[in-house]
């Protein structure tokens, strides 16, 4: 997860598979009335000149376990697939960044509050009061940063997962049972929560990305370089040697990433087609992935899914 600040992400449109960092700034007043003053204009001389009207744009995208959701440019949220715990049914409000979970989703208002849906057994969908600027959520629990780059997670704790550690932090991505972040006085990975495979064991090193799964976890080197730590069974953390990546997102016993082409590049496990199924060309600008399956965000504000798609979670908004 999927992150930098999604306040900064939102205009270049931005987990694990507790994806999700993505986030979106309101600007359709100022287009609506730009385009009421250009009707305005030209009525006296075209009675069917367009008014200029321009429909919203996709900025961010978010998969969890077997739902998706984009956020627009407009502040609007939109999910699909499985709603069986009221996951994808969004209320309303404005919204600038968004992430799905398990059975559940959360996003950041434009008055910087965080408010969740869907699944709330263990408390995961019942978030603190603050101002938040980052958001992620995992299988069970959901963690964020406030506007003073301290953490606060809730949820489910059995491992640990929920409970940050202090300090200061400028990204985080909430997985299966762990969370990972980035430090901001020295650029650390730092994860806390279930450690059995060494998922909560990052290296040394400076980060600019890092993503949490179910477990392992990767980050991306200040030099572009990958580093995954964790499970490898399925090669999920095993990254492709070369590349200069810019974003990732770490599944269930898979990983993506986004290359300095803007192309995606999966491994790990590829039984639903999460790895083999990645859209080909590059442009490409954001991308989620959630248990077993990702969507990824194009140049033009379009989104495409891929992977496991038994719950209409592949179908787009």
């Amino acid at each position: 997860m999927r992150r930098a600040s999604p306040w900064l992400l939102a205009w270049i449109a931005l987990v694990p598979w507790g994806c999700g960092d993505g986030d979106s700034k309101t600007a359709g007043s100022d287009t609506a009335s730009e385009a009421d003053a250009d009707t305005d204009a030209d009525a006296d001389t075209d009675t069917d000149t367009d008014t200029g009207d321009e429909e919203p744009v996709v900025v961010a995208v978010a998969a969890g376990l077997s739902h998706s959701c984009a956020l627009y440019d407009d502040g609007a949220i939109a999910c699909w697939g499985g709603n069986e715990a009221g996951q994808a049914t969004v209320p309303d409000a404005g919204y600038v960044a968004l992430t799905a979970g398990g059975d559940h989703t959360c996003a950041i208002t434009s008055g910087g509050a965080a408010t969740c849906w869907g699944a709330d057994d263990a408390g995961q969908s019942t978030p603190p009061d603050g101002v938040f600027t980052a958001i992620s959520a995992g299988t069970g629990h959901t963690c964020g940063i406030l506007d003073d780059e301290s953490l606060a997670c809730w949820g489910d704790d059995a491992f640990g997962q929920a409970t940050p550690p202090s300090g200061r932090f400028v990204a985080l991505d909430a997985g299966g049972y762990h969370t990972c972040g980035i430090r901001a006085n020295d650029g650390n990975a730092f994860c806390w929560g279930k450690n059995h495979a060494g998922q909560s064991t990052p290296p040394s090193g400076v980060f600019t990305a890092v993503g949490a799964g179910t477990a392992h976890s990767c980050g991306i080197g200040e030099d572009g370089s990958m580093s995954c730590w964790g499970e490898d069974d399925d090669g999920e953390a095993d990254p492709p040697a070369g590349a200069t990546w810019t974003a990732l997102s770490a599944g269930d016993r898979f990983t993506c990433g986004l290359d300095a082409d803007g192309a995606i590049a999966c491994f790990g496990l590829d039984d639903q087609g999460q790895v083999s199924d990645a859209p080909d060309g590059a442009g490409w600008t954001a991308l989620d992935c959630g248990a077993a399956h990702c969507c990824a965000l194009d140049g033009q504000g379009g989104v495409t899914c891929w992977g496991r798609g038994d719950e209409g979670q592949l179908a787009g908004p």
